[in-house]
């Protein structure tokens, strides 16, 4: 077996999110043709700012950086890339998320804290942007702190980072507004700031507004005679129906030999044809889950019938976010998953203590 080796890096996970909607919109071959330009471009930025590529899937990449501040000046140099080359224009965008911190090694395989933390700021940042952590910002260098700008919304306080987005644009206008959630009613005292959420469930999609319509998350734990013998309290609300979805049209099969990755802690888990990865609190799950506000045997991911599906078995239900960042919610039901995302069970990405499995196809 490789030596296991430790080192203090910046690692960068990228995902072009809009791949999809150009598949849908103009074809397959428009969107490979798309992704590999996309790709060419971000890796010119890397290499002259001396990044390493650790693993490309699809249209997700993970990058490493010795120098925190040479990846602060590529995740900037690669949004500009888009900008200039014309790609953003064509409705081809990136979103970034950065941490840095000891990485483990072993025969070219990253692992640790630092690979899931950053996989997690890709699932908070928005197309055009870039989340980072307290800890790029300190190894940045002075040069850089201009650049970096508090998160302060729903999701930085939820998780209890300090969570800052890079302002990439020569304007100084960021994607900072559209990466936070806008605060509720009762939150800022104006009810004209209240912002309705739109998530999705196996039967309809349902409307989590503000105070008085509906609740946006009531955290539910299951009742487990092996929890201590205790029994759970939760709290539930009527959901309002929302519109129906504006309809579109229908995504091809995928191809027989498709996979789905999904990065957990040190893992990274692949669902195909023949690999099915189980999501729970037993030990017999694939992936076993600390947090309490996950079932025994939460949820299965599979590839059925060409689509890759979760099937959620659990009391408190799924969240799953998709390439542009929505959110939907699925209980004891089925989902499709679409080109990448996150996969959060129990509760939102936002809760403390969540534990997000980043997405994404390869093939």
């Amino acid at each position: 077996m490789p030596e296991l080796q430790t080192q203090n890096m910046t690692l960068m996970f990228v995902d072009i999110p809009s791949v999809g909607t150009i598949r849908e919109a103009r074809g397959e071959a428009e969107a490979r043709d798309c992704q590999q330009r996309c790709l060419n471009l971000l890796g010119d930025v890397r290499r002259k700012y001396a990044g390493n590529l650790v693993r490309s899937i699809g249209g997700t990449l993970l990058c490493s950086f010795v120098d925190a501040g040479d990846a602060v000046d590529a995740a900037a140099g690669m949004q500009k890339a888009m900008v200039s080359s014309g790609l953003a224009a064509e409705g081809v965008s990136i979103r970034m998320g950065l941490h840095t911190g000891t990485v483990q090694i072993r025969g070219g395989n990253y692992s640790g804290e630092v690979v899931t933390t950053a996989a997690r700021m890709i699932t908070l940042a928005k197309p055009g942007c870039v989340v980072a952590t307290a800890e790029v910002k300190e190894q940045a260098g002075e040069r850089l702190l201009d650049l970096f700008v508090p998160l302060e919304g729903d999701a930085a306080d939820r998780l209890n980072l300090a969570l800052y987005e890079i302002q990439w644009r020569p304007d100084g206008n960021g994607a900072h507004a559209e990466a936070n959630e806008t605060p509720s009613a009762e939150e800022s005292g104006d009810p004209a700031r209240s912002k309705r959420k739109t998530r999705h469930s196996s039967q309809q999609r349902v409307r989590f507004t503000t105070k008085g319509i509906a609740v946006r998350h009531v955290k539910l734990r299951e009742i487990d005679a092996t929890m201590d013998g205790a029994q759970a309290r939760c709290e539930t609300r009527p959901l309002q129906p929302a519109e129906p979805p504006q309809t579109t049209a229908a995504r091809p099969p995928l191809p027989p030999d498709a996979k789905l990755c999904l990065i957990w802690r040190e893992k990274v888990l692949v669902v195909d044809a023949t690999h099915i990865v189980r999501i729970g609190r037993e030990p017999d799950n694939d992936v076993v889950l600390q947090i309490s506000t996950a079932s025994r045997h939460h949820a299965e991911v599979s590839f059925r019938d060409g689509l890759f599906v979760i099937a959620d078995q659990s009391a408190n239900g799924t969240f799953i976010y998709d390439e542009k960042g929505e959110e939907y919610f699925v209980r004891q039901g089925e989902a499709r998953l679409w080109e990448s995302g996150a996969i959060c069970p129990g509760c939102p990405q936002e809760e403390p203590g969540c534990e997000a499995l980043l997405y994404w196809m390869a093939g």
